[in-house]
């Protein structure tokens, strides 16, 4: 894999259907959720930067983080923060963006949201079969506008944003995990014991 993009894992969520445990620090395999999928990004990486419900929140598992800068509204409040921070720092491009709650990202599924820049003509590359999977995604920060419009409308749902705006989708990997997506404590237990080369 020969490009390296800005990642932004996020984090900002509040973690309800786990209690009163913060989701990004629970652990897997004796790694955080958190670090487990900074790590998994680090090959495509120019750096990860973690998208938080305020900045410095994850600082001590040394992973920079910043904040959401739209308060509770879900992923398309820290796609936001993750986009603005990428434009005013590194200027207008691409960047990967993924939730702190996958227990799989595989190299070879970025490789096929990267074949999909080479493509043109989009400001999003992500997976979909019947719906779509924003993450892990590649965002461009030309995406803005229509997320900015969103927030105007008041309309934070991913899906929506993803519907109206210039967005990819490509047909998920034939190794697309099922059970992917660690939502709730027994979602990680279920994840060991349906995955266990995985953990």
């Amino acid at each position: 894999m020969g490009r390296r993009l800005p990642v932004y894992v996020l984090a900002g969520g509040g973690s309800q259907r786990f209690g009163e445990e913060d989701k990004a620090r629970v652990l897997l395999g004796g790694e955080t959720l958190l670090n487990r999928v900074a790590g998994m990004m680090s090959e495509v990486a120019d750096g990860v930067i973690c998208v938080g419900r305020e900045a410095g929140d994850y600082d001590d598992l040394d992973i920079e983080t910043i904040g959401d800068q739209v308060k509770d509204c879900g992923p398309l409040g820290g796609l936001a923060a993750g986009l603005k921070h990428q434009l005013e720092t590194k200027g207008r491009g691409w960047c990967f963006f993924c939730s702190c709650d996958l227990g799989l990202v595989k190299s070879a599924w970025l490789d096929l949201l990267f074949h999909g820049i080479d493509q043109g003509g989009c400001v999003g590359v992500v997976f979909k079969d019947k719906y779509w999977e924003p993450f892990p995604g590649l965002y461009h920060t030309d995406l803005l506008e229509s997320v900015d419009k969103c927030f105007e409308r008041k309309r934070y749902a991913m899906q929506g944003l993803l519907c109206g705006a210039q967005v990819k989708g490509i047909g998920k990997p034939a190794d697309w995990l099922k059970f992917n997506q660690l939502n709730r404590m027994v979602d990680v237990e279920r994840f060991i014991e349906m995955y266990p080369d995985y953990v």
